[in-house]
């Protein structure tokens, strides 16, 4: 991959601010990735190496080759302090097992990143370790355990901005488990 010679003086900063904004534009989405992976690569900076490998991962990678990243993520960062990883290493890791029904692995991984976002006060991070839990207990036939945890995320994603992606996918996670249990609300 070569990167294109106008993208190849963009900060990190701004490479990341791009690939955020192209949610609906996948190409632009796949290409910022790209480049911010290709970059990431030459920096000794280990939480801008994480973020290349997990921009790669979620975006470009198969999901074989995005076990990989999560493992190298979960490496690189395991003894820095950061605020995001390596529990973010973690929570990726476990969405490629559990998209495979790798359960258990899941939660063991989910379990891990959650030491870390609650140690590091990640509040959002550890909805998304939460809404991780959720999502493992109603593949395993368990939406009534689910269910608190899913209103906690609920709750909080519509106090915050009842019009973000988070706020609806955690509606639609919740009519589910309401759907399973059947508590049409």
């Amino acid at each position: 991959f070569i990167i294109p010679d106008s993208l190849k003086n963009i900060s990190f900063t701004e490479l990341e601010k791009r690939y955020e904004n192209s949610f609906m534009n996948k190409q632009n989405k796949k290409l910022y990735a790209k480049v911010y992976y290709k970059k990431s690569t030459l920096q000794n900076d280990k939480i801008i190496r994480a973020n290349g490998l997990y921009f790669f991962a979620i975006t470009v990678a198969s999901d074989t080759v995005a076990m990989h990243c999560s493992d190298s993520i979960i490496a690189l960062t395991k003894n820095v302090d950061d605020f995001n990883y390596p529990a973010k290493g973690y929570i990726l890791k476990s969405n490629f097992l559990m998209k495979n029904m790798d359960l258990k692995s899941s939660l063991t991984n989910v379990l891990e990143a959650e030491k870390y976002s609650l140690r590091k006060g990640n509040v959002e991070q550890n909805l998304l370790v939460n809404q991780q839990i959720a999502l493992i207990k109603i593949e395993l036939g368990k939406p009534k355990e689910a269910l608190p945890l899913i209103i906690k995320n609920y709750n909080y994603f519509k106090s915050k901005n009842p019009h973000s992606v988070d706020y609806l996918y955690t509606t639609c996670v919740l009519s589910d488990i309401y759907i399973r249990l059947k508590k049409i609300q």
